[in-house]
C-alpha cells in the first residue's frame, strides 16, 4: 500500500475521520449484536467503536459520535472517508453530513485501499479480539466485549502512524492515560456487594464474576447467573486463574420466565485440563438427550404419518405431469394475462434480467381440497437501489386485540374480506424485466416480459400493493391512524389491514356492505363474512353469548404445515 502524500495527511484532530462496518459476525453476542462500526481519527489514530444489531444503525451511531466530539473539541469532522455500503450512501446519511458541513469521500468501487485506514483498523481489532477470546477460553458470544476491550487497548498502544511517539489516547485526551487499571481479559473478578444490597451480616460481601472490559471509573464484569454486564469499581482480581470454560445451560430461562418456586441454577465455572484430540475426530457432545416432559402425554406417531400425506410438486416439471396441477398453472397464467401484468419486449442494453419459479400449494377451502399454483419472481436478483422504498407495514397485534375487545363491549358486527391476487394490483414505478415463465409460449426466444405490475417475489411488491390499497381507502373517506398505519376508521367503521386480508368492524350492516361493494368495484375479493365465526391471520374467531372466542384450532389440525 502506498504511503499517503504529505499534502493529504491530516494536520489536526478530526480533519479526516475514516469509518467502516464489520460483520455479520456469528454467533451474535449474548445481547444479540452482530455488527460493529468504527470511527477512526486519522490524525490522532484514536478509534471509537459501537456494537450494532443491524447495519441500519450506522447513522444513529454516527450521530452519537458527532455529539461526543462536538462536546469535547467544539468542532466536527471535516471529511468522512467510507466505502459505498448502503448504510453510508443512504439519503438520510447524506443529508446529515450536508447539514453538519461534512464532506463524504467515498472509496472507488472495488478499491478498498481508498479506505485503507478503516479497513486495516477493523482487521487489527478482529485479530486482537480473536486472541482475547481464545486466550480466555470464554464463549464466542462474548466477542462484543472483546472488541470493546481491543479498541480500548489499541488506543493506549504506540503506533507507527504517529511520528511523535505518543499514543492515540495521549493526543485525544491531552494527557497520558493511567495504565494501572489494565487487567487480564477473562480473569476471575470479585465485585464488592454494598451493604445496602446484603440481606444480613452472614451474607457474602463479594460476588464472583468475569472481567470483560473497562468503563469510565471502573470495570465491566459479566454476571453469569443473570447473563448481563454490570459495572463495578471495588473489584479484586485473580489473574492467576484462567477461565477454562463457561458452561451455559441450554434450558436457561430469563428471570421473568422462571417459576418463583424454582430458582435458576447459576452457570458454573469449570476448570478442566485440556484434552488432546485427533484432528480427524470431531468433538461430540456426551449429553444425554431425551424428549421434554411436556411432550410425554402426546402421541406424535399420527402427526408424523401425516407429514407424507400431501403430494405437492416441487417444480414445474413435476406439476406438468398432472392434469389437475396443469389446470392450476393455466388459471394463474390467465389471471396474469387478464390483469396485463406484463408486455413482451426485447431486453434493453444494461438492464438486469431476473427469472421466476412456480410455487405449488394444496389447501382446504370450503371443505374442499384446492390446488393452487403461483408464479413468483426471484426478486433477490434485482439490482438493489439505496433510495428505493420497499417497506410495507402490517397491522399490530395490539391493534387487533383492542378492536376485538371493543367489538365485544359495543356488540359490533365483524366482516372479513380477502383480496385475490392482491399484489397484481400494484403498479411498478420503473419497469422490471423477467424471463418468459415456464408454461407460457411466445414463439420468440429473444422476447422477455416487461413487468408493469408487481407480482409476488419482487422486493417492491408489498409496498406497491399497500400504496394502491391505501389510496383506495382514503378515497372512500377513511382516515389512517397515526399510531398504526394499517388501522383505518370512518364514522362508526373500523378497518384493520394485514397485507391482503381486511377485518371490518361496525354497528351498521349497511355501511359494511357499502364499503365492500366499493372494494369489489376495483379489486377481486372474496367475501368471507360470517358474523358468528370466521378466520383471520390463522385465528379462529367465534362469537358466543358471552363475547368472542379466539383459538387456533385450524393450525393445530394441520401438522403437515408446521
Amino acid at each position: 500500500m502506498k504511503e499517503i502524500p504529505e499534502d493529504r495527511k491530516a494536520t489536526s484532530i478530526l480533519e479526516y475521520v475514516s469509518t467502516d462496518v464489520c460483520g455479520r459476525i456469528t454467533p451474535p453476542t449474548f445481547d444479540k449484536h452482530s455488527y460493529f462500526v468504527t470511527f477512526l481519527c486519522s490524525y490522532s489514530h484514536f478509534g471509537v467503536v459501537y456494537l450494532m444489531k443491524e447495519k441500519s444503525e450506522v447513522e444513529s451511531c454516527f450521530r452519537k459520535y458527532l455529539s461526543h466530539v462536538e462536546n469535547k473539541f467544539g468542532k466536527r469532522p471535516t471529511y468522512l472517508r467510507c466505502d459505498r455500503g448502503g448504510e453510508y450512501v443512504s439519503a438520510s446519511m447524506k443529508q446529515l453530513c450536508d447539514e453538519k458541513g461534512i464532506k463524504i469521500m467515498y472509496s472507488i468501487p472495488r478499491n478498498p485501499e481508498n479506505n485503507g485506514k478503516a479497513e486495516r483498523y477493523n482487521r487489527s481489532i478482529m485479530e486482537m479480539s480473536r486472541c482475547l477470546i481464545f486466550d480466555s477460553n470464554l464463549n464466542k458470544e462474548m466477542w462484543g466485549e472483546s472488541v470493546l476491550t481491543s479498541v480500548y487497548l489499541l488506543n493506549r498502544l504506540p503506533t507507527r502512524a504517529i511520528e511523535t511517539g505518543k499514543t492515540p489516547a495521549e493526543l485525544w485526551f491531552g494527557y497520558q492515560p493511567d495504565l494501572s487499571k489494565i487487567r487480564v481479559f477473562g480473569c476471575v473478578a470479585y465485585a464488592h456487594i454494598p451493604s445496602e444490597d446484603r440481606q444480613g451480616k452472614l451474607e457474602p460481601r463479594s460476588k464472583k464474576m468475569i472481567f470483560v472490559g473497562y468503563c469510565p471509573n471502573g470495570y465491566r464484569l459479566f454476571d453469569q447467573s443473570k447473563r448481563k454486564i454490570i459495572t463495578a469499581r471495588s473489584v479484586v482480581f485473580d489473574e492467576g486463574i484462567p477461565i477454562m470454560s463457561v458452561e451455559v445451560q441450554d434450558d436457561l430461562l430469563p428471570e421473568t420466565q422462571t417459576s418463583s418456586l424454582e430458582k435458576p441454577k447459576s452457570p458454573e465455572i469449570i476448570k478442566t485440563p485440556p484434552v488432546p484430540t485427533s484432528p480427524e475426530a470431531p468433538r461430540r457432545s456426551n449429553r444425554n438427550r431425551k424428549m421434554p416432559d411436556k411432550y410425554q402425554d402426546f402421541d406424535l406417531s399420527a402427526h408424523i404419518a401425516l407429514l407424507g400425506g400431501c403430494e405437492v410438486p416441487l417444480n414445474f416439471d413435476e406439476a406438468s405431469r398432472s392434469d389437475s396441477w396443469k389446470e392450476a398453472i393455466n388459471t394463474e397464467l390467465q389471471n396474469l394475462l387478464q390483469n396485463e401484468t406484463w408486455e413482451l419486449s426485447t431486453l434493453p442494453p444494461g438492464e438486469t434480467l431476473i427469472d421466476s419459479k412456480w410455487v405449488f400449494r394444496q389447501k382446504t377451502s370450503g371443505g374442499k381440497e384446492v390446488k393452487k399454483a403461483r408464479l413468483v419472481a426471484r426478486g433477490f436478483l434485482q439490482r438493489s437501489s439505496v433510495d428505493e422504498e420497499v417497506y410495507a407495514p402490517v397491522a399490530r397485534m395490539n391493534s387487533l386485540k383492542i378492536l376485538l375487545a371493543i367489538a365485544v363491549e359495543w356488540d359490533l358486527i365483524l366482516h372479513c374480506v380477502d383480496f385475490d391476487h392482491a399484489f397484481l394490483n400494484g403498479i411498478l414505478k420503473t419497469p422490471i424485466y423477467m424471463k418468459v415463465p415456464q408454461g407460457l409460449e411466445v414463439g420468440n426466444e429473444k422476447l422477455v416480459c416487461k413487468l408493469k405490475r408487481s407480482i409476488y417475489g419482487l422486493k417492491c411488491s408489498p409496498k406497491c400493493w399497500n400504496a394502491v390499497l391505501n389510496a383506495k381507502l382514503l378515497s372512500l373517506g377513511f382516515e389512517r391512524s397515526r399510531s398504526d398505519p394499517c388501522l383505518y376508521f370512518k364514522c362508526s367503521i373500523y378497518l384493520i389491514v394485514w397485507i391482503d386480508d381486511i377485518l371490518l368492524f361496525s354497528k351498521n350492516l349497511q355501511e359494511l356492505e357499502e364499503v365492500k361493494n366499493s372494494l369489489k368495484s376495483e379489486f377481486k375479493i372474496k367475501d368471507l363474512s360470517n358474523n358468528d365465526e370466521f378466520t383471520f391471520l390463522g385465528l379462529n374467531i367465534k362469537r358466543n353469548e358471552s363475547g368472542l372466542e379466539v383459538s387456533q384450532k385450524n393450525l393445530m389440525g394441520k401438522p403437515e404445515e408446521f
